[in-house]
């Protein structure tokens, strides 16, 4: 009796020490979906306010903070406006309206206003705008297990949609997707949307193509479901986080 009483003692321990050691393991995978032209030179960039799903919103802005610190560190002598600043430039210019705007229309048509995006590039005062979605991963939290009736913890996923768009041609220039996930045991403790987020930012960063596109036979160009409705998915609900936070 007191073997198994130690016995039990000792795996509880050990759960303990497990569960307060181990993290679930983040995978990452980024894919190019619209590759930018070899001739792209980009030389001043403005973060645009995120775009967020419901229940993402107070995450915004450390994401959008999250990209500027990877591009920073990814081109040096890139001039880069945050997005922070960013937001009260358009504010200034009495732009964020447009903003909304604009992404409500790309939502219904999957078609960018080239208009729009001009006064949002006069309005912050970048050649080139790069906008970014955080959205939940379709395979996040709980799905079907293998027998009737149970539910299986798929964890933990985020997507970045990020699009780079010209602010004088007022175009679509390149757009990829980075899918990012935690998948957690009992014993391994949950990962926060924050180290998601700040683990799939660099991935992203290092392919915005400042000094050009890849060759179109060699950009890894990959299309999902998804992609049919170019913006918002299958929600169809959008937030400014800036604007609400």
């Amino acid at each position: 009796m007191k073997q198994t009483m130690w016995l039990r003692g000792w795996t509880a321990a050990l759960a303990v020490v497990l569960a307060g050691g181990c993290t679930a393991p983040i995978g990452t995978q980024v894919n190019v979906t619209d590759p930018a032209p070899e001739s792209l030179r980009v030389e001043s960039l403005a973060i645009l306010p995120l775009t967020v799903d419901p229940g993402l919103e107070v995450y915004g802005r450390a994401a959008g903070e999250s990209m500027y610190d990877a591009l920073r560190r990814a081109y040096p002598g890139l001039s880069i406006v945050p997005p922070s600043q960013a937001l009260q430039r358009l504010t200034n210019a009495r732009a964020a309206t447009t903003y909304a705007n604009l992404v409500a229309a790309y939502e219904e048509t999957g078609q960018l206003n080239p208009n729009l995006v001009r006064e949002l590039g006069d309005a912050v005062g970048a050649r080139y705008l790069l906008n970014l979605r955080l959205a939940y991963a379709e395979e996040a939290g709980y799905g079907p297990g293998d027998f009737v009736g149970e539910l299986e913890y798929r964890g933990q996923g985020l997507r970045v949609i990020a699009q780079l768009w010209d602010g004088e041609r007022g175009v679509l220039e390149w757009r990829t997707v980075g899918d990012v996930t935690a998948v957690a045991s009992d014993l391994m403790r949950q990962r926060g949307v924050d180290e998601l987020v700040n683990e799939v930012m660099p991935e992203i960063a290092s392919l915005v193509p400042i000094h050009g596109g890849q060759p179109l036979v060699e950009a890894p160009v990959q299309r999902g479901p998804e992609d049919s409705t170019v913006f918002m998915g299958a929600s169809g609900l959008l937030l400014l986080a800036f604007l609400l936070l």
